[in-house]
């Protein structure tokens, strides 16, 4: 799903991480994603991932099938389009 954001990246993922921890939510890990790359010389507009889940519900997955930690935890991505659309 995708949705668009009225606020720049930090705003909005600053708003998200605040959600997560109010639902009760572990957060594993925000990285910005922008910054890394242009410390790297490449040119990236803003860009942030936020990493975030049940440790209960990642445990109890990947006790069944340890390939899904491929997929967990749960991974938000906020970023700056072309057309200056925070996403």
């Amino acid at each position: 799903m995708r949705r668009v954001s009225l606020d720049d990246v930090q705003v909005t993922m600053d708003r998200l991480e605040t959600l997560v921890l109010e639902r009760g939510l572990e957060l594993y890990g925000r990285i910005n994603l922008g910054a890394d790359a242009r410390k790297a010389g490449v040119k990236l507009a803003q860009a942030e991932s936020l990493a975030f889940g049940n440790p209960n519900t990642l445990g109890l997955v990947m006790s069944h099938d340890a390939r899904a930690g491929l997929e967990l935890p749960l991974k938000m991505l906020v970023y700056e389009a072309d057309d200056g659309n925070t996403w």
